[in-house]
């Protein structure tokens, strides 16, 4: 009876103060106030997220796990206060309007004009998304997916919803090199050099079960930062390189990390997989950073960035508890950003960074709400002690937006190390990256 009882005033409560915020949203409505960002979230609440994150990684007595979970607390309560709440006053539908009225403003008009991207996990959730607001927006857009059915449903659904013909659907699964590899040679035939203006790597698992792939790798390691490294590396020399532009799907939760052991690629775990989830989060992070610098030492204008896309109610959450519990299902269907919600600030960056060259010094970037974030930069990286260290990289990396000396030798330490997964031969991969240069104009107005 004290159970029942309880959990029946904990409903009413959570029911009461959700509808308390809505009424604030409405009552807001009419406030016609201009936001500051690009996807009208309030900036406050932004800057106060990003200060909790960086104090959080530098908090060297808790573990990841414990880290993870005051991440996700924090995120919500900022997205309760600012974003449904008091402060915010913007509904689902309102933020939903402004990404399409982004995507209709930067519509391809021009026939010849065609441009190309390929979307990997497209097939539900944020992916999907992202696939709809490019083709709203006039794209040729190729759509993968581990699971033909699934995928072969989303191509439908997608012309459906866009009455563009303009997509394809191809199978990928990202815990397998040669699904990989055999993807990559069907891309190959499909595009030439130049041809593929973006490549978005949404797909992503968080705390599923564990499971060691047949490559011998940890699943969500391999499929959140091992294969899209390999993929995007393996692509890279049919990027457009007047504006090709290369995204990957992170995570706040990568401030729950900052000493990165590489050995966790091949181990285990039990109940806990959100460590694994936190570790291929900052890796695939910091990877972004480096490509972003190794491609802007070579004058290329090829753009590589990282982004955050919130705490979307997705199946990415079918292995956390807390979000399968019935009587928490209102208030997280309240509170957590819709699939669409979650595609903004990928949208923002594709849109605005193909038509504004003056943003092509944003690369390497981790970005949230339509922002660029701080990465950590006080991340160390556990190695055998027989292990010499790669060669540093050029001083003139190392500014303020990149880490210090000692972390940037760390982090080419982790670039050669994640080549090595991915059987990828460094000399050929810096002759890849080689190839994109193009010499940046200057203005002579």
């Amino acid at each position: 009876m004290i159970i029942a009882a309880t959990l029946l005033i904990s409903t009413v409560l959570t029911i009461f103060i959700i509808n308390i915020c809505r009424w604030i949203q409405s009552e807001h409505a009419s406030n016609n106030r201009k936001s500051t960002t690009p996807l009208e979230t309030h900036p406050q609440g932004i800057a106060w997220l990003q200060k909790i994150n960086l104090a959080i990684s530098r908090t060297p007595f808790l573990t990841t796990l414990i880290c993870v979970y005051i991440i996700g607390v924090v995120e919500t309560l900022v997205t309760l206060v600012w974003k449904r709440g008091i402060l915010g006053a913007h509904s689902h539908k309102h933020t939903e309007q402004v990404i399409d009225q982004m995507v209709l403003q930067h519509k391809i008009t021009s026939p010849a004009k065609k441009r190309n991207a390929i979307i990997t996990g497209a097939d539900s959730g944020i992916g999907f998304e992202i696939a709809r607001g490019l083709l709203m927006a006039g794209f040729h857009v190729v759509i993968a997916s581990r699971t033909p059915d699934l995928g072969v449903k989303a191509q439908h659904d997608l012309k459906q919803l866009t009455g563009s013909e303009h997509i394809s659907f191809y199978t990928l699964d990202l815990c397998s090199f040669d699904s990989v590899h055999k993807f990559v040679e069907k891309m190959k035939s499909l595009f030439s050099p130049g041809d593929i203006d973006v490549l978005i790597n949404n797909a992503g698992v968080m705390n599923i079960p564990c499971t060691v792939t047949g490559d011998g790798y940890e699943a969500q390691c391999q499929t959140n930062y091992i294969s899209p490294l390999l993929l995007t590396l393996s692509l890279l020399t049919l990027m457009n390189q007047d504006h090709g532009q290369i995204l990957f799907a992170s995570s706040s939760t990568l401030y729950a990390t900052t000493h990165l052991d590489p050995s966790m690629t091949t181990t285990t775990y039990g109940w806990n997989g959100l460590d694994h989830y936190a570790y291929s989060k900052m890796c695939i992070t910091q990877l972004t950073r480096l490509l972003g610098q190794k491609l802007a030492k070579q004058s290329s204008h090829i753009k590589v960035n990282c982004y955050h896309p919130g705490t979307v109610r997705t199946n990415l959450f079918a292995h956390t508890t807390v979000f399968t519990l019935w009587v928490a299902q209102y208030f997280f269907d309240f509170i957590m950003l819709t699939p669409k919600e979650g595609s903004g600030t990928a949208l923002y960056l594709i849109m605005h960074f193909l038509d504004d060259d003056t943003l092509h010094h944003n690369n390497g970037r981790y970005w949230a709400d339509g922002m660029p974030q701080q990465i950590p930069n006080n991340v160390t990286i556990r190695r055998p002690a027989s292990a010499s260290s790669p060669p540093s990289s050029s001083s003139s990396l190392q500014s303020a937006n990149y880490p210090t000396a000692a972390a940037t030798v760390d982090m080419e330490y982790l670039w050669m190390y994640s080549l090595k997964q991915c059987g990828l031969s460094p000399t050929v991969i810096d002759a890849w990256i080689k190839s994109t240069a193009k010499p940046i104009v200057e203005s002579t107005e």
